[in-house]
């Protein structure tokens, strides 16, 4: 295959903010459909172009005839706000910025419809944008340690709290702290990280490249995911879980046998949502090594148990 090569693109939305696009090309003509890859939370689309040991998502989308590209979300380091932009917010995300991210793709790539994937929080934005879009743009959806209910134990009513409390204080340097505390972390204390990515199976020494993928958590976004999970995910006065019954195509769910950031139930809590067909893929290492939720993207066995199924998923006919 011909070298590949990252194109930037800049979208407007229609509240003032440059979005980051990002397209992965050939010389050749794109030939397959565009898929939009969406990041989670305090991350940008990085995370889909890089992998430590293996080929990247988007090297595996491009590799399966797919046109591969990813969208960074307003508040990330490379996506900009005008004088007059608006709020940092879920809503905003899901109702704004992607809407514009979709469309300019529709456009671009000259195609009525597009696929998505969404990492984490970026799932749960695109089953928000899907549910409350009237043309939501997106045929098939993958969403890989996604989130949409919650459930409503006292243990999740705590953590939202402390969310929305904790979590709105400004926080700067992240990227910086992670580089140098994640290979110390791993060495001295592995199990501590465990539950978010597992040094057993994912290369951490490339700290720096691994790293480049974060971005500081957004106060506001904080407050909005701590509200979240004290109760339904809501936009504009209607609740996403209620109003994905519109959404009938193919979804599927990737999860990882041992993400300790989203609970399985909170995962699979889609499939009783959406009104399409569902598939449920559960990602488990063959040596009984936990997977959690990094090791989706960046272990060993992302490339062969996550990029290439859901690139079989997004090609099948």
């Amino acid at each position: 295959m011909a070298q590949a090569r990252i194109e930037q693109h800049h979208v407007p939305t229609s509240d003032g903010w440059s979005l980051s696009l990002w397209r992965l090309r050939t010389d050749a003509p794109p030939r397959g459909t565009p898929v939009l890859f969406v990041p989670g939370y305090g991350m940008n689309s990085y995370i889909a172009q890089f992998h430590p040991s293996g080929r990247s998502f988007l090297d595996v989308l491009l590799d399966a005839g797919l046109d591969p590209w990813g969208v960074d979300l307003r508040g990330t380091s490379t996506s900009g706000p005008g004088p007059d932009a608006g709020a940092v917010s879920l809503e905003a995300f899901a109702l704004r910025d992607l809407p514009a991210a979709v469309q300019y793709v529709r456009q671009t790539a000259g195609v009525q419809q597009v696929h998505a994937i969404g990492c984490s929080l970026g799932g749960s934005m695109l089953l928000a944008h899907v549910a409350l879009s009237a043309d939501s743009g997106v045929d098939r959806l993958v969403a890989i340690g996604t989130p949409l209910d919650w459930g409503r134990s006292r243990r999740r009513r705590i953590l939202g709290r402390l969310m929305q409390t904790v979590g709105a204080i400004p926080v700067k340097g992240t990227r910086s702290v992670a580089r140098v505390a994640l290979p110390v972390v791993a060495r001295l204390a592995p199990a501590a990280l465990r539950f978010y990515l597992n040094p057993s199976i994912t290369d951490v020494g490339h700290a720096v490249a691994l790293t480049r993928t974060v971005e500081d958590p957004h106060p506001a976004i904080n407050r909005d995911i701590g509200a979240w999970m004290r109760r339904d995910l809501r936009m504009s006065g209607r609740s996403v879980l209620d109003e994905l019954s519109r959404f009938d195509r193919p979804t599927l769910l990737i999860v990882g046998s041992g993400d300790g950031v989203v609970p399985r139930p909170a995962a699979l809590s889609v499939i009783r949502a959406t009104a399409g067909p569902v598939s449920v893929r559960l990602v488990a290492h063959p040596d009984g090594h936990p997977v959690g939720h990094a090791d989706l993207f960046v272990s060993d066995i992302a490339p062969s148990e996550v990029f290439e199924p859901v690139a079989r998923f997004l090609t099948a006919a």
